[in-house]
């Protein structure tokens, strides 16, 4: 993923480490770090260490919360290509954002896991969603709510979609889960 950004030096790239950690190929302001929620500390040089520790991968350009600017086709295909089996690549955000994580990771994965480890069966979970990474935890769960503000994708999977997070969404769907 870092060798592909390169290729692009327009784009900006995170990586996503354990306890908060993060490594940027650019330099990061207070207002950025503000947003994210990180401080100094939690900010890693970009090197192998880095890599190593990476959980997650964000490429974007700009500011990630504000910049509507979509990502070159070129590097999402490259990065489909060169990690074909090895991660998931979603472009999410109007085609504004490139997230990256393992194939071995996801949210599906990890609630069922946590599902099983308490011994609820699926009927028993509910969960929220909103982009492309939650549509295969959103079709897999009987109770799974799609925000007001998600992507086609993860309404069409969703048992139900709510209002946007603006709109009280959240309390909508709540009321809906105890009415079923």
């Amino acid at each position: 993923a870092v060798e592909e950004a390169a290729r692009f030096p327009e784009v900006h790239l995170s990586l996503h480490m354990p306890d908060n950690g993060h490594a940027f190929n650019f330099p990061v302001h207070e207002g950025m770090m503000d947003g994210w929620g990180i401080r100094p500390e939690h900010i890693f040089p970009l090197d192998a260490a880095a890599v190593a520790r990476t959980l997650k991968v964000m490429m974007f350009y700009n500011d990630l919360f504000v910049d509507q600017h979509p990502l070159p086709a070129a590097l999402l295909e490259s990065l489909q290509r060169r990690t074909a089996g090895l991660a998931q690549v979603y472009l999410t955000d109007g085609g504004c954002t490139i997230m990256m994580a393992s194939a071995r990771a996801g949210k599906f994965r990890a609630i069922d896991g946590l599902r099983q480890e308490l011994g609820l069966d699926w009927d028993e979970v509910a969960v929220f969603g909103d982009d492309l990474n939650d549509v295969e935890m959103l079709s897999a769960c009987p109770n799974g709510v799609a925000m007001g503000n998600a992507t086609p994708q993860a309404k069409a999977a969703a048992a139900y979609v709510t209002g946007s997070n603006d709109a009280d969404g959240i309390a909508q769907a709540v009321d809906w889960l105890l009415a079923r």
